[in-house]
């Protein structure tokens, strides 16, 4: 199913949308001053989502984008204003259909490691001089503070080492799973 360029631009009393999973296009500027659209309340980090779907990026954003797991596609126009964004990291795994248009394909583009080559072989995809694979988002917790820290030693796509640091009068026992290999 396609929803073709401008089908809701300016319907500002759209504020609530539910697409299907056969929808696999999605135009220019579909959503486009919509009450959905210019609710701050539907962004997340300068990005805008309808289901699995990104549908805008917002221009004022010029670092990092990060497209969340499990984004299916990336309407025609949702980078279409952002030509001065560094990278965009993608945590998903399979690449999502549709556009970048508006991504300078120099851009570097942050894949995880198991998709590096899904990314480098789809159609949407492959005109990016700079994708790189990155490891796993690892967020390493300390039960009590005052006993001590946690950090990486290594994070590669290859393997990821980490290691707890006692403070001083504590001694490390194990980690949540029982294992009392440090580091691991």
């Amino acid at each position: 199913t396609h929803i073709g360029a401008y089908a809701f631009r300016n319907c500002t009393g759209l504020a609530s949308i539910i697409m299907g999973d056969s929808v696999d296009y999605i135009g220019e500027y579909v959503f486009d001053n919509t009450a959905y659209y210019i609710n701050d309340a539907n962004w997340e980090d300068d990005l805008l989502y309808i289901n699995n779907w990104l549908i805008a990026a917002k221009q004022s954003s010029q670092g990092e984008y990060v497209i969340k797991d499990n984004t299916r596609g990336i309407a025609s126009s949702a980078f279409s204003s952002c030509s001065t964004i560094r990278s965009i990291k993608s945590k998903s795994e399979v690449p999502p259909m549709g556009s970048t248009w508006g991504i300078p394909t120099t851009t570097t583009i942050n894949v995880p490691c198991q998709a590096l080559s899904a990314y480098l072989t789809h159609s949407d995809w492959s005109a990016f001089t700079n994708i790189q694979a990155v490891p796993y988002d690892v967020e390493l917790l300390v039960n009590n503070p005052t006993m001590g820290s946690v950090g990486f030693i290594s994070n590669t796509c290859s393997s990821t080492m980490f290691q707890a640091f006692p403070n001083s009068g504590y001694i490390f026992q194990s980690w949540s799973d029982g294992n009392t290999q440090n580091p691991r």
